[in-house]
């Protein structure tokens, strides 16, 4: 007889714990169930997309918001709801149309001059902005976030689970940049930014996989539970690491100007310290709470 084979549904909420994707579901979830979130009676058409500390919607009237919001220890708090300005453009299905018929009916040069009238309102692709990309990856560094709070509140208690290590990184190439203007020796310095962000975002990648991994055994061999405070730690130091990490190469792949990459590069270097500490004190708690279980 073959044997059928399936995943329980609590273990997929194992590995989706802390993900992006947790995330914004639980950031869609708040905007949608949100009452009179917003101005003039608008109803929600779709969550266009979900940044760290903002959504952007749409609405059924085609008018566009930006929603604030934060995370907590309580989940999802819904801030500010802004208008943001977009490009609108009316009447181009009709006019495609007409252009369409034109042709069909024989008249291409008349055809023609329609579609030029209206090429401006056709959709172009959307270039990446990179000095935005830049902006919000520096933003996202220094967002307050609530394993940051219980990070600083706790410090001395953190510490002493996490132990000292020396494993600050150099922020270094934003001064030694400044000197530069261009030339082979900036070409250098180019090469050797993209690779430090390079090694930065795999330490990420890494950091996240640790901390995820790291809560869900804490949690498996824990009697108790383990609590609200630490939970919102590890899984929100968890998420940051994880958007951090696809940032950084977002930044890798996109940003040329290798003093905004310096840029990036050194902020989150001047913060890996925290980074990395908050990591160790997760996996070593859930080490000793492994090494506990064991010798009850």
């Amino acid at each position: 007889m073959k044997k059928s084979r399936f995943i329980p549904s609590f273990e997929i909420e194992r590995l989706s714990n802390a993900s992006l994707e947790c995330f914004i579901s639980d950031v869609n979830k708040a905007i949608s169930l949100a009452e009179n979130l917003l101005p003039g009676n608008a109803k929600l058409s779709e969550i266009l997309a979900t940044h760290s500390s903002h959504a952007i919607v749409l609405t059924e009237d085609q008018r566009v918001f930006q929603v604030s919001f934060s995370k907590g220890l309580d989940g999802i708090t819904i801030g500010d709801v802004l208008p943001r300005d977009v490009k609108v453009f009316e009447g181009t299905d009709q006019a495609l149309e007409e252009a369409a018929q034109t042709f069909l009916s024989g008249d291409k040069d008349r055809a023609i001059q329609l579609l030029r009238d209206i090429a401006p309102l056709v959709e172009q692709p959307a270039e990446v902005s990179t000095s935005a990309l830049v902006e919000n990856t520096l933003s996202s560094f220094a967002a307050d976030r609530p394993w940051k709070k219980l990070f600083f509140e706790k410090g001395e208690e953190i510490a002493k689970v996490a132990g000292e290590e020396d494993d600050s990184l150099q922020a270094k190439f934003e001064k030694i940049l400044k000197s530069q203007k261009s030339g082979p020796d900036l070409d250098f310095y180019k090469e050797l930014v993209l690779r430090d962000i390079g090694e930065l975002t795999k330490r990420t990648s890494e950091a996240a996989e640790s901390v995820t991994h790291s809560f869900a055994q804490a949690e498996s061999v824990s009697d108790v539970h383990l609590g609200n405070r630490f939970s919102a730690f590890a899984t929100d130091l968890a998420d940051d690491l994880l958007r951090n990490c696809k940032a950084l190469d977002e930044v890798r792949t996109h940003v040329q100007d290798v003093k905004e990459l310096a840029r990036v590069h050194d902020a989150f270097a001047s913060r890996w310290s925290e980074y990395s500490a908050a990591t160790r004190f997760v996996e070593k708690l859930a080490t000793n709470l492994s090494a506990e279980a064991d010798a009850s």
